[in-house]
């Protein structure tokens, strides 16, 4: 089964590269590779559950700003 950071690759660069501007081409690839690939990119598709998931959102939300380690926003 694939790995979600292979999938994310994929479907950045394939479906939504040419059809979004550079600025949010770059936007998407730091998020994938700064905030959702260190966690969630060793699961294989097939892994992921809603409770993953959401234990995900609930860290990012309690501490994932990258520069000041706070919340991020709802």
């Amino acid at each position: 089964m694939e790995k979600l950071s292979v999938w994310l690759d994929l479907w950045l660069n394939k479906f939504m590269k040419n059809i979004i501007k550079q600025r949010t081409y770059d936007k998407y690839l730091y998020i994938i590779n700064k905030q959702i690939n260190p966690v969630l990119g060793k699961y294989n598709l097939n892994e992921l559950s809603p409770f993953i998931l959401q234990d995900f959102v609930t860290e990012k939300l309690k501490k994932g700003n990258l520069k000041t380690g706070q919340g991020l926003s709802v």
